[in-house]
């Protein structure tokens, strides 16, 4: 393409003939967060524990036989030291920012989860 060795019709026709191998269907289900005040007896003081979680369900179909490969369910967890490293590194953020951070944190898991279980 960079060369230009083919015409921009020529690939838009080759373009037309190129097609999936796979789907991939995906959901989100039990979202949970949870935030409780601990005694942390080192420190002689109390600090908030965080936890946060889903389950992440992906079902790979073929698209040439329609047939389902695979289908499982993976649960995500991003544990208390994950979310107060994440908090740390951007103290300067308001708190609904660090939210979204978070579940931008929780879908990179995901698809790091996805890409290492689905393979074939």
């Amino acid at each position: 393409v960079e060369k230009r060795l083919v015409s921009p019709a020529e690939l838009a026709k080759a373009g037309k003939l190129l097609t999936a191998d796979f789907i991939i269907r995906t959901s989100f289900e039990n979202a949970s967060y949870s935030k409780k005040i601990i005694f942390d007896k080192k420190a002689n003081k109390f600090i908030p524990k965080e936890h946060v979680a889903f389950d992440f369900h992906y079902t790979v179909f073929d698209v040439k036989t329609a047939v389902q490969l695979k289908s499982k369910t993976l649960s995500i967890i991003m544990k208390n030291d994950e979310i107060i490293n994440i908090r740390n590194a951007n103290e300067e953020l308001p708190e609904e920012k660090i939210s979204g951070l978070l579940f931008h944190c929780l879908l990179e898991k995901a698809v790091a989860s996805l890409s290492e279980d689905a393979k074939f």
